[in-house]
């Protein structure tokens, strides 16, 4: 098995209260938190005690987003390859046809441009949406563990450093949903049921249309953008008496998956690596 391919098709989970909270994400199975590097002999160990993944807290987290808003019928319900998503239903709380990027700090946390946004149309709605790149910016580091090592994202996908001098950020394609045991085939949708409803999420071309299906080839081509629908348990209410609605971006513990790269006798190189990871996005309304 790839262990560098155990990154997850969830993109959201959720609780409702006077706001909706999502998470958008890659991971295959839900980690857990990183243990303590300290406490960990080796990348071995590493795998030992996390199972082969857990989630951190990345130094720099990117992702560029066009849309976000909230529907009263699903997207996605009707949706094949070689169609687009029926927004007809949607309001629009956020809409930037350049997309915005954003990039987060280690545990801070960052707002859209209010520029892009408006008020969503008075109404009840169970399903939240958002439209973002298919690619997330995640620069991270895991040490010292008890060997002395320090593992440190690159500049190149997938490849790790032992040596602070290669720190950088590295780009993370979300190109795939994998097959349902974790195949390296083109999946282009993906679900799962979460806390607070279940989601569905689609990779989109360059004409906003889902790309099909192909068990033939390790990732689908052509992705421009990455579509993900939430369905609520609770309906997010919008009245006359809502003036305004913030929608805040955060990522503090989730925002990069570490994985153990395996040693070379197993295909690997005995390491620990990084890849993108979940993070939120909160919708306030302001009455």
């Amino acid at each position: 098995m790839n262990f560098s391919k155990i990154i997850s098709s969830t993109l959201f989970a959720t609780s409702i209260s006077l706001f909706s909270s999502l998470a958008i994400g890659t991971d295959k199975v839900k980690a857990q938190a990183c243990p303590d590097p300290s406490g960990l002999a080796d990348a071995n160990d590493f795998f030992d005690t996390t199972g082969g993944s857990c989630n951190g807290t990345p130094e720099e987290y990117g992702v560029t987003v066009y849309k976000m808003g909230f529907c009263s019928e699903h997207p996605g319900d009707t949706l094949v390859a070689g169609s687009a998503p029926v927004t007809t239903s949607c309001t629009w709380t956020y809409e930037n046809t350049s997309g915005e990027s954003k990039s987060f700090a280690a545990g801070g946390a960052t707002s859209l441009s209010e520029a892009y946004t408006a008020t969503p149309d008075v109404g009840t709605y169970p399903y939240a949406v958002i439209e973002i790149a298919p690619t997330f910016d995640v620069k991270g580091s895991y040490g010292p563990l008890a060997d002395g090592t320090t593992y440190y994202s690159t500049a190149t996908h997938l490849e790790t450093s032992t040596s602070s001098a290669d720190h950088a950020t590295t780009p993370a394609p979300m190109t795939t949903f994998y097959g349902p045991d974790g195949e390296d085939i083109c999946a282009a949708t993906g679900s799962a049921d979460v806390s607070g409803g279940s989601i569905s999420a689609y990779l989109l071309d360059s004409s906003g249309n889902l790309i099909a299906d192909d068990d033939g080839v390790e990732e689908c081509s052509g992705v421009s953008k990455l579509f993900g629908v939430m369905s609520l348990d609770s309906s997010v209410v919008i009245t006359d008496a809502t003036t305004g609605l913030t929608a805040t971006f955060t990522v503090t513990d989730n925002g990069t998956t570490l994985y153990y790269d395996p040693p070379a006798e197993e295909g690997g190189e005995g390491s620990i690596g990084f890849d993108s990871g979940p993070f939120s996005v909160t919708f306030e309304t302001v009455e």
